[in-house]
């Protein structure tokens, strides 16, 4: 097959074929199968196709003119393979006018890897294939050293595995550049002179680096990884956006190419808003104004310090940067003191964080006063009924204070939510919710001093009427008619009592408002009408009454 060649890339295959035989050679059978499939007549030579990569066994029988065949046939084999090889990866190690090529990871499962070829060009781009370029290596070892080279220029080279049949891969590429001296430039930087935080973008780096072979270019960045090359400077602006702590990651390359394997670092916290929410509180004294705050908030940079200004009268100053400054430090209280009792002060405390961003800040007013002491006082809920059916009733409210009540704060639970007015009677709207319905009362006087404790009241709120029972008529004595009733229920306020309403005929009264009522206790469930027969019906219908006076629609009978 193909001249003895081991391997094939290539259908059809050659075959060169002999027989002798004394009668002459007739006829022969050619076949890759273990048996004969068809006879034709015998020639030295002949193509044969084949599709399948692998060993390939061509066997021949033959035939002479009188029918003589052999017994078996005479064999050749050959490895066809059409396939390149796969994968492969390549290095390079630069040197002074070398670069050191090795390569791994080549494969061929049908001939196998028979040798490499590497061909090189000037510049970043490798050559497409490996028949084109410069060739420059070809044998069956896994490196190559490229000598002679320059230093400082860009070599691009392809190297490609050839297998045993001759096929050649696309083969791997790889760049380099050789080099006098390999030790990377050492620097530095800093940002903004190393503050700590800042609070104006953009950022003022300070960078440093030195080289035996001088400093080409840096790559700044705040990404974990290089993302793109400039000119060497030794001071840069670079903007930032998110809020945070920021970190300036800086690589140096020297004339060479020698690279920071990793980059100097410095970090600063970027924050340029101003810090948010708090609260001031005022406890009044005489002559005098203890000011505290909470709730200030700072992200990323922290809380660093306060500003207090004040202004006479309900009116904070506009922000921290007028009125009268009376404090400025870290702490989160003071006391203003030299103020004229009963005379109003407002203040405005500002939160400035550590790089230096001031909060609008949040207002409060006191007013100091010669006596602290809270008023006492009491509140009634509708008279000091036990019951109400609607949501909407008359508080009576009462209140002492050596200074004068001045104001009062009404609420449906524990917490005061809002001051207003004070005043002996006020209308309140109690809670949605069916039950005791609590009512909490706190009082302020004209300085300021406030109940702790409130003072607190409960009434059964029930809107829902009860629910129906069931009426049943009883037959008694002749003329008369006893009927009774049961299954009513109130689950909130409790039953109260009864109504009866009647009109003569088979149509019950529309409501217990209508026809001839009569009003009975809880305890009462029973009834007993004369006068009533076939031909005088009576008609009943019963409703039962709450404690807080919500009357249910009522069940019916018709008694003959």
């Amino acid at each position: 097959i193909n001249g003895g060649a081991s391997y094939a890339r290539v259908s059809p295959l050659a075959l060169t074929i002999d027989a002798t035989d004394a009668s002459g050679v007739a006829s022969m059978c050619v076949s890759t199968a273990a048996t004969c499939t068809a006879w034709e007549t015998f020639a030295t030579s002949k193509s044969l196709s084949v599709t399948a990569a692998g060993t390939v066994t061509v066997n021949a029988w033959f035939k002479d003119t009188w029918g003589n065949t052999s017994a078996a046939p005479v064999k050749s084999t050959i490895i066809y393979d059409v396939a390149a090889p796969t994968g492969g990866a390549v290095r390079a190690v630069a040197g002074n006018e070398q670069v050191a090529l090795t390569w791994t990871g080549f494969a061929d499962s049908g001939s196998g890897i028979g040798g490499y070829v590497v061909v090189s060009a000037l510049g970043a781009v490798a050559p497409a294939d490996c028949a084109t370029g410069t060739a420059i290596y070809s044998g069956p070892l896994a490196a190559f050293t490229a000598t002679g080279l320059t230093n400082g220029s860009t070599y691009a080279f392809r190297v490609c595995a050839v297998d045993r049949a001759g096929n050649t891969s696309a083969g791997a590429t790889v760049t380099s550049r050789p080099a006098p001296e390999f030790n990377a430039p050492t620097g530095s930087v800093v940002i903004n002179g190393g503050a700590s935080y800042a609070r104006v973008s953009p950022l003022a780096l300070t960078i440093d680096a030195t080289d035996a072979s001088g400093v080409a270019s840096m790559c700044v960045s705040t990404a974990a990884t290089c993302t793109a090359w400039e000119t060497f400077a030794t001071s840069k602006n670079l903007s930032v956006t998110a809020a945070g702590t920021v970190t300036v990651n800086v690589w140096f390359k020297d004339t060479w190419g020698s690279t920071s394997a990793a980059p100097v670092k410095a970090t600063i916290v970027y924050d340029s808003a101003a810090p948010t929410g708090g609260a001031a509180r005022a406890v009044a004294g005489n002559a005098q104004l203890a000011l505290s705050w909470s709730g200030f908030a700072d992200s990323p940079a922290g809380i660093g310090g306060y500003v207090v200004v004040s202004a006479l009268g309900a009116v904070a100053p506009a922000d921290c940067a007028t009125g009268t400054a009376i404090y400025s430090g870290p702490l989160a209280a003071f006391t203003a003191t030299g103020l004229t009792n009963g005379s109003t002060y407002a203040f405005r405390v500002c939160a400035v964080d550590r790089a230096g961003n001031t909060s609008a800040g949040a207002t409060v007013t006191g007013r100091p006063a010669p006596e602290f002491t809270a008023p006492t006082g009491s509140v009634v809920i509708s008279g000091g009924a036990r019951y109400t059916r609607v949501r909407v009733v008359t508080l009576t409210v009462a209140a002492t204070d050596a200074s004068g009540v001045d104001s009062m704060c009404l609420s449906s639970t524990t917490t005061c939510s809002a001051w207003e007015p004070f005043a002996t009677s006020r209308e309140y709207t109690l809670g949605a919710t069916a039950g005791i319905a609590p009512v909490y009362a706190w009082f302020r006087d004209i300085y300021g001093n406030a109940t702790t404790t409130p003072s607190g009241a409960t009434i059964v709120y029930d809107p829902a009427a009860p629910t129906n029972g069931t009426v049943r008529y009883v037959t008694a004595a002749t003329g008369a008619a006893t009927f009774t009733w049961s299954g009513f229920a109130d689950p909130t306020s409790g039953l109260d009592g009864y109504v009866v309403a009647e009109a003569a005929g088979t149509t019950p009264p529309a409501d217990c408002a209508s026809g001839t009522v009569t009003t009975v206790l809880a305890t009462v469930t029973t009834a007993t009408r004369t006068g009533v027969s076939a031909s005088t019906p009576l008609a009943v219908r019963v409703c039962a009454v709450d404690k807080a006076g919500n009357v249910s629609t009522g069940a019916t009978v018709i008694a003959r």
